[in-house]
C-alpha cells in the first residue's frame, strides 16, 4: 500500500509517499519536473513488497514546502539528504526520473557512503551548450492570469510532453496528462524552477564522477535530451553503467509502462553488490 507522510527540515516540511513493506536498503525515488512523486506511484505498487520505498515531492513541488531560493540540484540534493537522514534512512538505491536523475548523482558525488546505486531514468545527457538551449526555450515561467490562459498553457505543455507515444494508445494517456497538468498547476508561475536548476547543471561532467553501480534507462519514445541518441552516448561514456531500452516508454514511463519497468529495476538492485 502507497501511503504519505511530511518530514521537517530545517527550510520546511517535505511531503513524501512509502510502501513499507519488503526489507533490505530502499529505494528512494525522485521526480521530474513539474511533477510530484503521484507519478511514481503506479511503479512502487509494482515494487511494492520487494524493499522499501520512498518517493520525495520535489521542494517547490507536489506538497512540499515553497522557497524562492537561487534554483540549483546542490540545493535540493542537500533538502532531500537532510529529509531522508530525519527519516533514519541512511543508505539508500535511487531512482531518478529526468530531474530526479540530476539529484541522485548530485547525492551520490556528496553522500557516496550512503548512495548504494544510481538508476538514470532519461536522464539529461546533453552539453552546457545544449543546456543553455533549453533554458532558453523551456524554463519559461506561466504568469497565473484573470483569463485562465495558465490553465491551456500547462495542458498544452504537457501534451506536447508525451509527444507522439500519445497518439499509439500509451495506457491511461488521459490520466497521465490529468496527473501532470495539475501538478504544474500546483507549482503556480515559476513552476520551472527545477528546469533552472537542470539547465544549469553539468550532468555529464557529474555522470562521469559517479563511483557506485548506475542504471541507465531509456524510453524509446523519448522526444527529448534523453532521447536514444543521448542514452547511447552516456552508455559509451560510461562503460560500467548497466543500460536498458523500454521500446514502447516515452517520458511517462513510470506511469504507463510500470510493470515493464519494475521487473528491470528489480534485477538490477538484486544483482549489484553493495
Amino acid at each position: 500500500m502507497v501511503k504519505k507522510a511530511y518530514v521537517d527540515t530545517k527550510g520546511g516540511q517535505i511531503h513524501y509517499r512509502y510502501c513499507s513493506g519488503g526489507s533490505g536498503i530502499p529505494l528512494v525515488m525522485f521526480h521530474m519536473n513539474a511533477a510530484s512523486s503521484a507519478a511514481f506511484e503506479p511503479l512502487m505498487k509494482e515494487l511494492d513488497g520487494k524493499f522499501p520505498l520512498f518517493a520525495l515531492d520535489t521542494v517547490n513541488y507536489g506538497e512540499s514546502y515553497r522557497t524562492d531560493a537561487e534554483p540549483s540540484i546542490g540545493l535540493i540534493a542537500d533538502v532531500l539528504l537532510e529529509a531522508l537522514s530525519a527519516l533514519k534512512i541512511e543508505r539508500f538505491h535511487t531512482y531518478g526520473h529526468h530531474t530526479g536523475v540530476n539529484i541522485a548523482v548530485d547525492m551520490a558525488l556528496k553522500a557516496p557512503n550512503r548512495v548504494a546505486t544510481v538508476i538514470a531514468h532519461g536522464p539529461n545527457y546533453i552539453t552546457m551548450e545544449e543546456n543553455a538551449y533549453c533554458m532558453r526555450t523551456m524554463a519559461i515561467p506561466n504568469p497565473i492570469h484573470v483569463k485562465g490562459t495558465q490553465f491551456i498553457w500547462a495542458w498544452s505543455r504537457v501534451k506536447d510532453n508525451m509527444g507522439e507515444a500519445i497518439w499509439r494508445e500509451t495506457p491511461h494517456a488521459a490520466e497521465i496528462l490529468n496527473r501532470d497538468t495539475i501538478d504544474m498547476l500546483r507549482a503556480g508561475e515559476n513552476w520551472n524552477w527545477a528546469y533552472r536548476a537542470v539547465f544549469s547543471h553539468d550532468l555529464i561532467a557529474a555522470m562521469k564522477q559517479v563511483k557506485c553501480p548506475m542504471f541507465l534507462i531509456c524510453g524509446a519514445q523519448e522526444p527529448t535530451g534523453a532521447s536514444l541518441k543521448h542514452h547511447k552516448q552516456a552508455l559509451k561514456d560510461l562503460p560500467d553503467a548497466r543500460g536498458f531500452v523500454l521500446e514502447a516508454g516515452g517520458v511517462y514511463a513510470p506511469e504507463s509502462h510500470p510493470a515493464d519497468l519494475a521487473p528491470e529495476v528489480l534485477k538490477f538492485i538484486r544483482q549489484v553488490k553493495v
